[in-house]
């Protein structure tokens, strides 16, 4: 994978084998056919499907969902799943729409009606990347163990790490912390030039720089630090990208 692309996780939940498997090969070709960056995870029950998010934190942008299936229902997964994650694409599985209005409840994209027609499925991908792939890739990632957020780069304004937890400081709302590397999310970010990897815990959105001297100091006042020893390069790369961004 190229630095600073992301890769689409994708998730199918169907007890029935044969329906599992025509769908998970049609996904697959279309996938590979758009040259997508994608991860493709099958479950064969709901509750394998919640356990992974609910224990695993495993987390989705879309999300096939059969409605009718052994157990816990489609329905009921959907709504423990949006309980966790607003913003995973749901697309209900099914051989009748007759779950519509349920299916608002919990925000649903669409249906896929079995066996599935690949005219339709194309019709639900175009939506999906039209409208929810470029909020995707343009979003970071953040897996806390409760729920996973897409938070877009343009509201974070600087990501500090205390050992292997990291900090998300972002414009109008909390910050939010979760357990990765910093050395990930400076590659997952290094495609981006208002991002500066500028001290050893510290990645800075230069979007919300309004001064530098020895330290960044942000809009809202917050210091961030820099590397004492690269303080004049920090420097330049910062008045470098402000007279670009200005041009």
């Amino acid at each position: 994978m190229e630095s600073g692309m992301i890769k689409l996780r994708v998730g199918l939940c169907d007890d029935l084998a044969e329906d599992r498997q025509l769908l998970l090969d049609l996904l697959n070709q279309r996938f590979r056919t758009r040259k997508e960056e994608y991860i493709l995870t099958a479950y064969s029950s709901a509750e394998s499907l919640l356990s992974a998010v609910e224990e695993d934190g495993a987390v989705f942008d879309l999300l096939f969902l059969d409605i009718y299936m052994e157990g816990i229902s489609g329905i009921e997964a959907a709504r423990r799943l949006r309980e966790r994650d607003g913003t995973v694409s749901l697309i209900f599985i099914t051989t009748s729409p007759d779950f519509a209005l349920e299916s608002y409840e919990v925000f649903a994209m669409g249906y896929l009606l079995k066996p599935p027609d690949g005219g339709n499925l194309d019709r639900i991908l175009d939506r999906f990347f039209s409208e929810r792939v470029p909020r995707a890739k343009n979003s970071l990632l953040v897996l806390d163990p409760k729920k996973g957020t897409r938070v877009p780069y343009r509201d974070i304004m600087w990501i500090e790490s205390c050992g292997h937890v990291i900090n998300v400081y972002r414009a109008g709302g909390p910050p939010l912390r979760f357990y990765t590397k910093l050395s990930e999310l400076e590659t997952e970010l290094s495609s981006r030039e208002n991002f500066l990897r500028c001290h050893q815990s510290c990645i800075v959105n230069l979007d919300y720089v309004q001064e530098v001297d020895s330290d960044f100091v942000l809009t809202d006042g917050t210091i961030v630090p820099i590397r004492a020893k690269e303080r004049r390069r920090m420097k330049e790369i910062y008045y470098q990208y402000f007279i670009k961004s200005s041009l």
